[in-house]
């Protein structure tokens, strides 16, 4: 199987050890962005390394990662992060997230696009967001979601002041436990 360690991302995830940590021995987690499967391996590798039994199930829209990376700002703040850019259609973009949790039976997904109207085919106890960064989709997401005990939003960082502020908006109304980091960790109400 493929280490988290051995694939690309532009945004460099690798060990969310200390996040499954907080989470119960058995759950289902649904990611929302995964792109070529690097965050989607992490988790299951966190859940493995703790003996935790924890299905992932994933979406993403895999439309490529010209279309990913949508605008010269994004790709210069990826650029300066040291991230190194790749162009991807998105069928090399599935085929390589294919690839790379091949033989993981804890996983699944669907190639579909994540807003108001979607329905997770499991029912989730914990969800991590790694997909469009802005104001509208992280409020879209924890208005879905943030019922959840368990929630995890990836780029919480002045980098992305449209994530912060929809954070800081859903907490200053639904007061919770909250670790504010890279990945900010909205636990338990």
């Amino acid at each position: 199987m493929v280490s988290s360690k051995d694939i690309w991302s532009p945004s460099g995830h690798s060990n969310f050890e200390l996040f499954a940590n907080k989470l119960p021995e058995q759950g289902t987690l649904l990611e929302i962005g995964s792109c070529v499967g690097k965050s989607t391996v992490a988790w299951a590798e966190a859940f493995e390394k703790q003996n935790k039994k924890w299905h992932i199930h994933t979406i993403d829209l895999f439309w490529g990662i010209d279309t990913y990376i949508p605008n010269a700002e994004w790709f210069k703040l990826y650029k300066a992060s040291g991230t190194e850019i790749r162009s991807l259609t998105g069928e090399e973009m599935l085929n390589e997230f294919k690839e790379n949790i091949k033989g993981r039976d804890n996983i699944t997904w669907e190639q579909v696009e994540f807003n108001n109207e979607y329905v997770c085919p499991v029912r989730p106890t914990a969800s991590f967001f790694d997909a469009n960064h802005n104001y509208d989709a992280v409020t879209t997401f924890l208005d879905k979601y943030g019922e959840l005990d368990y929630i995890f939003i990836d780029d919480d960082t002045k980098d992305f002041p449209g994530t912060q502020k929809a954070i800081d908006d859903f907490l200053l109304k639904f007061p919770r436990e909250v670790i504010r980091g890279k990945v900010c960790s909205i636990l338990q109400k």
